[in-house]
Order: structure tokens, then sequence, then C-alpha cells
């Protein structure tokens, strides 16, 4: 479906921040495209991570297997890293997609939704 950048775009001052109207679809798509990218950035390092692991034991079995406080480097990550990092990366998310909404806000002509 096309639509027409005339009807959603307000600012056409080549200076000036695009402003899309609160309900078109431009809006909805920048929107959707920004908020995919942040999701992929941060898939793509949990799947190094869970790839990497399994990987890592193959081709460098003499590191993963060397110990760390009782532990073997494998275990040590599987069994006690593996969750704090998954919790960064969720708080990396939920920061990065409040801000995403922060910004977002300003990409809105408040003014061209209100008067329909």
């Amino acid at each position: 479906m096309s639509v027409n950048p005339e009807l959603s775009r307000r600012s056409t001052d080549p200076g000036s921040v695009q402003k899309y109207e609160l309900h078109s679809e431009e809006y909805l798509q920048k929107l959707m495209s920004t908020q995919f990218g942040l999701s992929m950035k941060l898939f793509s390092v949990f799947i190094v991570i869970l790839l990497g692991t399994p990987l890592m034991n193959y081709f460098a079995s003499d590191l993963m297997n060397t110990r760390m406080f009782g532990f073997t480097f494998s275990w040590l990550f599987l069994g006690v890293l593996f969750y704090p990092i998954t919790w960064v990366i969720a708080y990396m998310y939920v920061t990065k997609s409040c801000d995403l909404e922060d910004e977002a806000a300003t990409w809105v002509d408040l003014k061209a939704s209100e008067d329909k």
C-alpha cells in the first residue's frame, strides 16, 4: 500500500525534522522499522552468545576447559554468567525502547493530528 508522502508529511523545509501525522502509515512504518532494528541488534547479540558457546567448546576446548573459581569456563559461563547477561540485554532493550518512544513522540505533528 503506497502512501502519499504529502498527506502525512507536514514539514517541507529541508533543514527541519520531518513530522508525521500520528495515525499515518508513514509514521507507523518508521516506528516499526526502528523498533525492529533495535530488536534485531539485541537478538543478534543473544544468538551470538547462544550459538557461540557450543562453537567455542568445539573449536577452543582448551580455553573452555580452563578452570575459574572451581568451574570450567564453559560451565561458569552457562551456569553463572548467562542469566546476568540476558538481564543486561533485557535492560538494554527496555531503556532503548523507552528512548525510542520519547524520540518517536518528536516525530509527530500533533497540530495536524488534532485537526482531523
